[in-house]
């Protein structure tokens, strides 16, 4: 499966990074997901600073998963743990949709100095 977990993962990130996944939070789970197709891939952090992205099927089943230490050992490196943080930081932003919030606070503080 290592072969495929960089392919995935790589796949995740670009289309993460051109806002082709429209991520949400799942306040139960606190995770982040995001639906493709009839799955979804959900990324997770850990109270211990771990990363796990994981495969879930239509039934909600895990399918597959694997954590930032796993892809290190599997890509030679290659995909680090900055790597991992920096997708689930870019998935929590488009979840929350932080870039409209940050301007709208901006916005706001202009006004009050009006």
């Amino acid at each position: 499966m290592s072969k495929k977990w960089i392919e995935l993962f790589g796949a995740v990130q670009q289309k993460t990074d051109t806002g082709e996944l429209d991520w949400e939070w799942d306040q139960f789970s606190r995770t982040l997901e995001a639906p493709v197709g009839r799955r979804t891939v959900r990324l997770a952090l850990s109270s211990a600073g771990d990363y796990t992205l994981s495969i879930r099927n239509d039934e909600g089943d895990t399918v597959d998963r694997f954590t930032d230490e796993d892809l290190k050992d599997v890509s030679n490196y290659h995909y680090t743990t900055q790597d991992f943080r920096q997708l689930y930081e870019t998935a929590r932003r488009i979840a929350f949709d932080a870039d409209k919030e940050v301007d709208e606070l901006l916005k706001d503080l202009r006004a009050d100095d009006s």
